[in-house]
């Protein structure tokens, strides 16, 4: 294989023993695949193929409305996240250089980058928020975001990184080896402003804030100082999250955030105990569907159809916008199935009377206690039923 940077075909021949050598665009080297431009594309798609295979057959074992989801989880991280993530910290190089690029366009044109649209665009983070979409019990539109957060998950790119720096820290620490000497190839590059894997772990090391350089790795010598630059990376990507729940992301102007209500009440990426708290399938992934906006209330569906949002009325009360909160505090249409929701939160929330209805809301809404967590789920239940009834009945 000879590697070039052009897309000509290759004239180049090679003999060995006399014989000629037929020439090919891509190789496997230990597992990956990598093309003649020097380009992992084709390995990443491969190792994301195989993920695939790897879901399908975990659901093909498992019961996704009575397996738990912890169990869910752990199966993911045990059997999946190692194919999507194989020699990772070689090839996400690729994408940060990608990215690099895709960020400086934007500054010339003075636009701002979305960097987390830009983690979820790649093949192997689609691979794992579909599995939590699928096991949450959500539509494959919903937020990806909101599905990571649900399940105090963070994208799988924070995983990749550090494993990266690791990999930086444990050949720097060798003695002359010839995998020492390509990576001081590599950081020669680097300081000669040629893109490299250097480059790749410099950028790591800038985004949490390290003052670090990659040519000098002593100052993180002892395994506490690698812990940190784990919290650290750690922090950065929960933050780049917790953002993006209160950015203006409408697709349209003035459209908004959809998950302006979530953000209310999504305050850690942590995994939330109501979904080990509701064993039953069908209670929990609509409690999930109220959190994360993934309804068919008035609010969402209103944005299917470019509906302003101070204009999606209410099925039952035509002149209020049908979002959450009245869903859950106000509309008459549910008052009989209110009833639990009021009661459990008076007998489990601490001075839940005494606060003011937007405090109520958020109270109910984090689904902090069981009690009130379960309640909300049977009023979810009750409450989704009686609006596909009227949307059905209104052809909507």
């Amino acid at each position: 294989m000879t590697f070039t940077r052009s897309t000509r075909p290759i004239t180049s021949h090679f003999t060995y023993e006399g014989k000629e050598l037929s020439p090919t665009s891509k190789y496997t080297y230990l597992g990956i695949e990598i093309n003649n431009r020097g380009l992992f594309k084709d390995g990443i798609s491969a190792l994301n193929h195989k993920a695939l295979k790897a879901i399908f057959k975990i659901r093909s074992l498992t019961n996704q409305g009575y397996f738990p989801v912890q169990t869910h989880l752990k199966l993911f991280h045990s059997l999946v996240k190692p194919i999507l993530t194989y020699n990772s910290d070689i090839w996400l190089m690729d994408l940060d250089q990608k990215r690099m690029l895709g960020m400086a366009r934007a500054s010339k044109k003075n636009k701002p980058y979305d960097l987390l649209d830009s983690i979820e665009t790649t093949c192997f983070e689609r691979t794992h928020t579909r599995f939590l979409k699928y096991t949450l019990g959500v539509y494959k539109s919903s937020s990806s975001n909101a599905a990571r957060l649900e399940m105090g998950e963070l994208p799988l790119e924070f995983f990749m990184k550090l494993q990266s720096v690791k990999n930086w820290h444990r050949i720097m620490s060798m003695d002359d080896t010839l995998v020492k000497e390509s990576l001081l190839c590599a950081i020669k590059l680097h300081q000669n402003n040629t893109y490299s894997w250097a480059t790749f772990i410099q950028n790591v090391l800038d985004s949490i804030g390290s003052n670090l350089k990659v040519h000098d790795p002593s100052p993180i010598s002892k395994p506490f100082h690698l812990l940190n630059i784990s919290s650290y990376l750690e922090k950065y990507y929960t933050q780049i999250c917790l953002n993006s729940l209160s950015s203006p992301t409408g697709k349209k102007a003035g459209e908004g955030n959809k998950l302006h209500t979530y953000a209310r009440v999504k305050k850690s990426c942590n995994f939330e105990d109501y979904l080990t708290w509701i064993p039953n399938f069908d209670k929990r992934h609509a409690l999930t569907k109220l959190r994360i906006s993934d309804h068919r209330l008035p609010i969402e569906t209103g944005r299917y159809v470019g509906t302003p949002p101070d204009q999606r009325y209410c099925y039952f009360c035509p002149t209020i916008v049908g979002d959450e909160y009245h869903f859950i505090m106000k509309c008459p249409s549910f008052s009989s199935a209110r009833v639990e929701i009021t009661q459990s939160c008076t007998e489990n929330l601490t001075d839940y009377t005494s606060l003011n209805s937007n405090a109520k809301f958020e109270s109910i809404l984090s689904a902090r206690s069981q009690p009130v967590a379960k309640a909300l789920a049977n009023f979810c239940i009750s409450g989704f039923n009686i609006v596909n009834q009227v949307r059905g009945s209104k052809g909507k």
